[in-house]
């Protein structure tokens, strides 16, 4: 009878060990599809699509990492197991890529938001230097009908009365105020769009990067020997509780 009962509890054991495997590798592929769709379309060239995939991926390697620890503790109710075996081996070497992956992709993110930064404040610059080009030609208007000819030549071209209420002089000055009083809000909105971006991507960056080095700490604690530096696997190892050989 008590070999009836052991051999039921073995074969429950083995039974709990593949459904923890299979739940940890649906939660593993639940997340790389999740993050593979949000990706899409690809857009390798533009900093703000790869500051989202970056952003995307750390959220994702939370899952990742709980799959991988359902993955390892299935081997540890069922140590027999070849395949299991396999699948732990799999889960230590891709942990290891993962927080070498993890740790480049901090500064790789400073990098692209900067990119993306600039290029918002050179579509700014773009349209204070078309508007002081405009400033420019109106400088140069001698008459009310130089005046017909630069609005003609406009892209969304005004109508203009067929006889002006006010001295050519004036009209030229309220034009030239007008596109100066253009050129200063332009300015303050990049200054201040410049200045409001760069603060909402310290705040990204610094919670994204957190949670890149806690993700690598935790999947370098998993991979064990040579993968990442051999100063980092003390500490995640302590923090996390696991022993030199991966087990607690």
């Amino acid at each position: 009878m008590e070999s009836n009962l052991g051999e039921r509890q073995e074969s429950a054991w083995k039974d709990g060990s593949l459904y923890l495997a299979l739940g940890g590798w649906t939660v593993i592929l639940s997340a790389v599809t999740s993050f593979l769709f949000a990706i899409l379309p690809l857009k390798l060239g533009q900093p703000g699509w790869q500051l989202n995939a970056m952003s995307t991926l750390f959220g994702a390697s939370a899952n990742i990492l709980i799959g991988s620890l359902l993955i390892l503790t299935a081997r540890l109710f069922n140590p027999q197991d070849a395949q299991l075996k396999k699948n732990a081996a799999l889960i230590r070497k891709l942990a290891g890529l993962i927080a070498v992956l993890m740790l480049v992709l901090i500064p790789f993110s400073l990098y692209a938001g900067s990119r993306a930064i600039r290029a918002n404040e050179t579509e700014g610059k773009i349209a204070i230097k078309q508007w002081k080009k405009q400033l420019a030609a109106v400088e140069k208007l001698s008459s009310e009908a130089d005046i017909r000819r630069y609005a003609a030549s406009l892209p969304d071209a005004p109508q203009l009365p067929a006889v002006f209420e006010v001295p050519f002089p004036i009209i030229k000055k309220r034009m030239m105020n007008n596109i100066t009083g253009q050129i200063n809000t332009v300015q303050n909105q990049v200054e201040e769009n410049f200045r409001g971006q760069w603060l909402g991507f310290l705040k990204d960056f610094s919670r994204n990067s957190i949670q890149a080095l806690l993700m690598a700490m935790a999947f370098s604690a998993l991979s064990g020997e040579g993968f990442v530096p051999k100063f980092f696997l003390p500490i995640a190892r302590n923090l996390l509780g696991i022993g030199p050989d991966g087990k607690n």
